[in-house]
């Protein structure tokens, strides 16, 4: 950091290894990562509905140890020290006023619009949970900005038709936004080739806690809940018995679809092909990212 505005930036690093027996390796995953690179560096994204921040540059580090740097530009004219979703929903302080119902509607719009504007690019992100949204500050009143989330945390994304990376680090907090299919060791990987509806899970996730406005952390003590097919029918039950009275029925149907993997009615399980993919992505515009804002024409002007 330094004085001005431009010389602040956002950096997320990305380890990987050099291993001499197997070049090829750490070949496409510099690759992968140049690929993922054309993706962020367009500074147009956020009016297509692309809501992550613009990247300035990919460095690439040997020292002390290899990782890549991905190093984004910060949003003009707004405070440059952002703070995470989850530290908003949780302000365990008081510090930070708790967004309107009509901007909590406008966070998992966005939110969602991200996400189906990656897919559309053949593209997963692998890491979608309420730490990996940034909020900003506006600089002289110091509130946060809600309705402009940005979606962050793109070391583990790749190519649809990529070969699945590990992502797993069995830490609950992180397995909460998981789908059963993606937690536990690596060995667990066989046949559960991440998809775009794992993605999808996590992101109602996410969404459910917008809505109820609170850690998903908080809901249960999930360390005694059994498994994780347990936990994901625990979430399908808060979504269904609680979100109706915060956020309206359709809301709580775009959440429920999104946890229950009920996207397409014309594909059964995760897409194989791109023509299920496209059946996937569309419905989930029409349920999901359509869903979050339909209970809007519902509410009273002064709710925004």
């Amino acid at each position: 950091p330094g004085s001005t505005e431009e010389n602040w930036v956002y950096v997320e690093f990305k380890p990987y290894e050099i291993n001499p027996r197997r070049p090829h390796s750490s070949r496409e995953t510099l690759k992968r990562a140049r690929c993922l690179a054309n993706l962020l560096k367009h500074a147009k994204a956020p009016e297509a509905g692309f809501h992550t921040l613009c990247l300035r540059c990919l460095v690439q580090q040997t020292r002390p140890s290899p990782r890549l740097a991905f190093i984004f530009d910060l949003p003009p004219g707004l405070d440059h020290e952002p703070i995470t979703l989850l530290e908003a929903i949780e302000n365990q302080d008081g510090s930070y006023i708790r967004p309107t119902l009509g901007e909590r509607f406008n966070i998992a719009r966005r939110l969602a619009e991200t996400l189906f504007q990656l897919h559309s690019v053949g593209w997963l992100h692998k890491s979608i949970r309420s730490e990996n949204v940034l909020l900003f500050r506006d600089r002289k009143s110091r509130n946060i900005i809600y309705p402009r989330p940005y979606l962050v945390g793109f070391e583990f994304s790749r190519d649809v038709t990529d070969a699945s990376t590990v992502e797993r680090d069995g830490l609950l907090a992180r397995n909460i936004y998981r789908h059963p299919d993606r937690q536990g060791p690596p060995e667990d990987a066989v046949g559960n080739r991440f998809s775009v509806l794992h993605d999808i899970y996590a992101l109602g996730v996410v969404l459910l806690e917008v809505g109820l406005w609170k850690p998903v952390m908080g809901y249960e003590e999930w360390a005694n809940c059994g498994g994780a097919d347990e936990r994901m029918r625990l979430l399908e039950e808060h979504t269904a018995e609680r979100l109706p009275h915060y956020m309206g029925m359709g809301y709580t149907d775009a959440v429920s679809a999104c946890l229950k993997g009920e996207i397409s009615d014309e594909v059964w399980g995760a897409p194989s092909n791109d023509v299920e993919r496209e059946s996937v992505l569309l419905a989930f515009w029409e349920k999901v990212v359509n869903g979050t804002e339909a209970e809007r024409i519902h509410l009273s002007s002064k709710d925004f």
